[in-house]
């Protein structure tokens, strides 16, 4: 199958197809077990998982350090007026050149690598969109929507125990 996927790649073959549909078989959930009761519903797997992980997470409130006897160094007038000055396009271009290029793509299936090689086209409004954003302190509208999914710890993983969650972060 490595020979298969080396010569084949992702072109759009019978072989990518299989492959792409036996990996997303293997990656569903189709039962979970919670508490001794097996889970087989979506819509229970859904509460269930949200339940479980929200519960995991959650806040709560306890005493924290206090920073009140810290001397902190403070900047100079004309260095902090300099933090607050607006990105130029070389500082833009800078931080995409920056980010590793071929790490996941984001939700649209675009990643770091397409950006750069597209900058020709698209710079122009990825700086215009910075400019925005340093104008307004507003971002556009689901620019830093993320999707969760779980990643099994274990093989044939079926209690919510046995995966780590992971957040899908789209870049622009």
């Amino acid at each position: 199958m490595h020979i298969q996927w080396c010569k084949l790649g992702d072109r759009n073959t019978r072989f990518f197809h299989l492959s792409a549909t036996t990996r997303q078989k293997k990656n569903q959930i189709f039962s979970l077990d919670v508490e001794g009761t097996t889970l087989t519903k979506p819509c229970d797997v859904k509460i269930a998982v949200f339940n479980f992980f929200s519960k995991l997470y959650s806040f709560t409130d306890r005493p924290r350090a206090s920073c009140n006897n810290l001397n902190f160094l403070k900047l100079q007038p004309s260095s902090s007026t300099a933090l607050e000055l607006p990105f130029s396009a070389y500082e833009v271009k800078t931080a995409v050149w920056d980010c590793e290029g071929n790490k996941a793509p984001g939700s649209d299936g675009i990643n770091f690598f397409f950006i750069k090689k597209a900058w020709n086209i698209i710079g122009g409004d990825i700086i215009q969109m910075v400019d925005e954003f340093y104008r307004t302190n507003l971002l556009p509208p689901g620019i830093n929507s993320s999707f969760v999914t779980l990643i099994p710890k274990v093989k044939g993983a079926n209690k919510l125990q046995d995966f780590r969650p992971i957040s899908l972060v789209g870049s622009l």
